[in-house]
């Protein structure tokens, strides 16, 4: 087994080690965790020396979490891009989880209903997706 192991690595070009950061310990905040839930737990991680590498936020961290609308709830998490910047001079990694299911108030539909339009249309739509005015759905220092 070793050797077949050994004979796909080769035949694939190898892998490629991940960043150490990425093989450490990765804390998940609840679901309802709110702004003051995440620093409190941050603060008392560093304080009490635990090696807590990736801080990540649940689904809730969104407007909408089921399907995902991927913006930031600010009632639960005002000034979020400061709370990032806090969590960064931390020295954590931030891990925001969401998946595939887009809801239909997210920024993201305004792309996604233009797709089949576009590819009918033989337009190059990749200049749609690249705005002169950045949208901030997520935060610019992920």
């Amino acid at each position: 087994m070793v050797k077949a192991v050994q004979r796909y690595n080769l035949f694939s070009g190898g892998g490629r080690l991940p960043p150490m950061w990425g093989l450490g310990i990765w804390y998940r905040a609840y679901s309802a965790a709110k702004r003051e839930d995440v620093m409190r737990l941050a603060r008392g991680f560093r304080e009490d020396r635990m090696p807590v590498d990736v801080f990540g936020f649940e689904p809730g961290w969104q407007t909408k979490a089921y399907s995902c609308s991927f913006v930031w709830d600010e009632g639960r998490f005002p000034q979020y891009e400061n709370m990032l910047k806090e969590l960064d001079e931390m020295h954590y990694r931030v891990n925001l989880w969401e998946h595939l299911f887009v809801h239909p108030t997210s920024p993201c539909t305004k792309i996604c209903c233009l797709i089949p339009e576009i590819t009918r249309s033989g337009r190059d739509w990749s200049r749609i997706c690249r705005s002169k005015k950045p949208r901030r759905f997520l935060p610019s220092i992920i």
